[in-house]
């Protein structure tokens, strides 16, 4: 948000560092958003606001933009490397890696450097837990539900559009649409394929084991 010469950015650049780490967004995909930014507030001089835990305390200039639009690209076409990173907050661990070019940095996981073709964007089910917690480059996931469900909705959502085709074990789906399925007393097994407009296609496998009476 502009106000003035003065820009509220909130997380966009981050606050002491912009945290990629649980979005599902790639560092590819986030030059693309820094670039925006950039593009759009042309060669006003702003003064910054960014962020919201209180770790960048003063202002910034739009020197800042500029510096985590450089990080972003030297980490992708690898001219910089980045070094482990760990932070406990709440008792939650967070372990990634963090990559730095003056003031600002970039905290990420490995596996979202690079764009993935066909990936989604979401994953949730009508009943239980996925295991492990959805990430777009984890393409294995199993639940278990109790005896008493008969029916599970799976929804999904592709992370980039447009693209050519997502079904579920070969039905055709809408893009955040719920796929309905009758659970059987076995494991039961959902094959979700994303096809992409240059045929690049990417599947996730979904298991789904129902308790024993």
């Amino acid at each position: 948000m502009k106000y003035g010469n003065t820009l509220f950015t909130s997380n966009a650049i981050g606050s002491g560092g912009v945290w990629l780490f649980m979005s599902a967004l790639s560092i590819e995909a986030y030059i693309q958003s820094v670039q925006h930014l950039i593009d759009k507030t042309g060669n006003n001089q702003l003064t910054l606001l960014p962020g919201h835990t209180g770790e960048n305390r003063s202002p910034e200039t739009k020197e800042y933009i500029w510096l985590m639009l450089m990080c972003a690209k030297a980490l992708v076409d690898g001219s910089i490397t980045s070094v482990p990173f760990c932070r406990t907050i709440g008792g939650m661990a967070t372990l990634g890696n963090v990559a730095t070019v003056g003031q600002a940095s970039i905290i990420y996981n490995l596996n979202k450097l690079h764009q993935i073709k066909g990936a989604l964007r979401s994953l949730n089910i009508s009943s239980g837990n996925l295991t492990p917690r959805f990430a777009p480059y984890t393409t294995y996931y199993s639940a278990s539900v109790s005896a008493d469900i008969k029916t599970f909705a799976i929804t999904q959502t592709e992370l980039a559009t447009p693209f050519q085709s997502l079904t579920i074990n070969g039905h055709q789906v809408e893009n955040g649409s719920a796929y309905e399925a009758t659970l059987t007393n076995s494991d039961n097994q959902f094959s979700i394929v994303i096809t992409t407009k240059d045929k690049t296609t990417k599947t996730y496998t979904l298991t789904i084991t129902k308790a024993k009476l």
